[in-house]
């Protein structure tokens, strides 16, 4: 009802971590330089977000509160034993560890282009960070700096569009020049598959690989298991979906204020930049110039990202005794699991 977000804060609180699932250094950095190279067609993947979304509510949530599990991992050793389910936790932290790697590497590399710091030095004091606080804060730390974060993110994506549109001449010439650059077309019917966004690759296919995260991934699973009920995990993950869409929009309008700032000028063919993610730390430079301070909030915004990313995430799967996942607190988050 009306009153869920003040009486009950775990939910408001569960609410911004699966929006800040989603919410990485990549919405940042990575999306705006996509639309500058590529064009609106990405911004598909809202319609993706939201389908995903109800197939998780429909299938995957239902399932697991009903089966009364803690993880993925449990589910996979009643149904195929534990042969398969230590094939799958391998694997998982076989790809966690690739892609914590590329979640430090961005905002450490962003850090070094805007404050000239070695780049090595900038990777030691991300891992750092990270470590210290989560280890010195546990669960309460975790849950609070993920709400701060968030809003470091937000207000560090509205200030590059508010700037820029400034910058240019209004929203309404930034539109103009991104739509004679052809970077506001959405829909692409092409079949071709060598193509790298289509509307078949954003809005059908990758519905496939958002599944596998938010239905079977277990960052994503502790926290719907955190939850009360199932019906309040429903709730939490459908709001999830418009805060998700909402941010990713304004990540993409980012990227047409960047094709406007360097349309008879690009980065890379004149040599200011040598790759594609350099451009969007070149342009907050580029834009907050002459405003101190400005270039730093863009840099606490990549790296809340990385924070949130870099936490520990739990791969056991046994049930503390006398506890279940719709006993007020489930032990994902009573044991400090899900950090």
């Amino acid at each position: 009802n009306s009153d869920m977000f003040f009486k009950n804060p775990m939910f408001l609180m569960l609410q911004f971590r699966l929006i800040f699932q989603f919410l990485l250094m990549v919405s940042v950095i990575g999306y705006p330089a996509e639309v500058y190279n590529t064009g609106l067609n990405v911004l598909l993947l809202n319609f993706t977000f939201l389908l995903t979304s109800i197939i998780t509510c429909l299938i995957y949530i239902p399932l697991f509160y009903r089966l009364n599990i803690i993880s993925t991992y449990e589910y996979i050793n009643r149904r195929f034993g534990r042969v398969v389910r230590y094939q799958i936790v391998c694997s998982f932290m076989v790809y966690m560890f690739f892609y914590l790697g590329i979640v430090t590497y961005t905002p450490s590399f962003a850090l070094s282009q805007v404050t000239g710091m070695d780049m090595w030095t900038s990777v030691v004091i991300t891992g750092l960070a990270c470590t210290l606080y989560t280890t010195l804060g546990g669960i309460k730390a975790v849950v609070w700096t993920d709400v701060f974060q968030l809003c470091i993110m937000v207000i560090g994506l509205v200030a590059v569009l508010i700037q820029g549109s400034i910058h240019v001449g209004g929203f309404g010439k930034i539109w103009n020049i991104a739509k004679n650059g052809n970077r506001t077309d959405i829909f692409d019917f092409d079949p071709d598959p060598r193509k790298l966004y289509t509307t078949w690759s954003v809005g059908i296919g990758a519905v496939f690989g958002w599944v596998s995260i938010y239905g079977c991934n277990q960052v994503q699973v502790q926290r719907y298991l955190a939850c009360k009920s199932e019906r309040e995990a429903i709730k939490a993950v459908m709001l999830n979906s418009v805060g998700v869409i909402v941010l990713f929009t304004v990540s993409c309008l980012s990227g047409l204020v960047m094709y406007a700032v360097y349309e008879t000028c690009d980065p890379i063919k004149m040599n200011r930049v040598s790759t594609s993610d350099q451009l969007t730390p070149l342009l907050v430079v580029d834009l907050f110039d002459q405003m101190p301070g400005f270039p730093g909030l863009f840099v606490a915004s990549a790296y809340s990202g990385t924070l949130r990313k870099r936490r520990p995430i739990t791969v056991e799967s046994r049930r503390p005794e006398g506890l279940s996942p719709t006993s007020g607190l489930s032990p994902v988050l009573s044991r400090g699991r899900g950090n």
